[in-house]
């Protein structure tokens, strides 16, 4: 058994903790932290209640200089209260550098046009969304051109100058492992919301169906979230609606006409049975109904 706090960054715990009123000041803060395992395995013997205290207090300054607390309390018994962005980020369970990274495409794409493409790839891009589960060969980082082919993809679409997508299109540099297989996951998930056959993105991907589905559901929780920071953040309903709709197909793996047949309020069909029938002529709810 292994203590899992000692080197996880507290501010993760430190803001579910002040959501969910567990702790409202930096003392229950520390006093909570001295009760877990790692304060009564570890840090019991290594720290002192200063040194605890000190860390805490770090992890709300990290926490209120990323907005997500009212204001840094002033003692350690002062009352501590989440902005609505921090309450979304702790109901949504991301993490904090996840949300800020989340919260800065936001922001930009608040007030623009953005494509599929621009959102899969910044959510690909963060801590949480990167998927070490999706083979990447050495071969395909060298020779296998996602990175180009995302660009040409994309070369249409407007991009927010600071977002992930921006950055990577007007890069002349070697990009980075992970940028290339940010690239590949976006690649394969436009894809397969565009209903291509399974075993074709297998194969052009050189990836598995588990793979697909993992990175489907990954990324589809993370967009949810940036809808709720939309909201947090005062966003329009529209710009928040969209990203609600696109997570919530995301998993199922259809267009936006065919999704109403994948829904849980709809039939709950499986995607090859809606693909089916939308190449039948049938991909909506309404057409359903009108059959015999």
């Amino acid at each position: 058994i292994e203590p899992r706090l000692v080197d996880e960054p507290l501010e993760d715990y430190v803001l579910r903790l002040v959501a969910s009123g567990q702790c409202r000041t930096q003392m229950q803060l520390c006093e909570f932290l001295e009760r877990t395992l790692s304060g009564r395995w570890i840090w019991a013997e290594t720290r002192s209640r200063d040194e605890m205290l000190s860390r805490t207090r770090a992890a709300v300054h990290r926490c209120a200089n990323y907005e997500l607390f009212q204001a840094m309390p002033n003692t350690d018994q002062a009352a501590i209260a989440t902005t609505p962005l921090g309450f979304a980020v702790a109901t949504k369970g991301v993490t904090v550098d996840t949300a800020r990274s989340l919260s800065v495409w936001e922001k930009g794409a608040r007030h623009r046009e953005w494509g599929i493409a621009d959102v899969l790839y910044a959510v690909a891009s963060t801590p949480e969304g990167r998927m070490t589960q999706v083979l990447l060969t050495t071969w395909e980082y060298d020779e296998a051109g996602y990175v180009a082919e995302l660009k040409e993809r994309t070369r249409h679409e407007v991009c927010d100058g600071d977002g992930p997508l921006a950055q990577l299109r007007v890069s002349r540099l070697q990009p980075f492992f992970e940028e290339v297989r940010a690239a590949k996951v976006t690649l394969f998930l436009l894809d397969w919301l565009n209903q291509v056959p399974m075993r074709t993105i297998e194969d052009r991907y050189n990836t598995m169906g588990g793979q697909i589905v993992s990175a489907a559901t990954q990324l589809s929780w993370l967009i949810d979230a940036i809808g709720a920071i939309a909201i947090a953040e005062g966003g329009s309903g529209n710009h928040a609606d969209r990203l609600a709709r696109l997570a919530a197909r995301l998993p199922s793996g259809v267009r936006e006409d065919v999704s109403s047949l994948v829904s849980p309020e709809g039939p709950g069909l499986s995607r090859g049975e809606a693909i089916d029938l939308d190449g039948a002529g049938f991909s909506s709810l309404e057409a359903l109904a009108d059959l015999s």
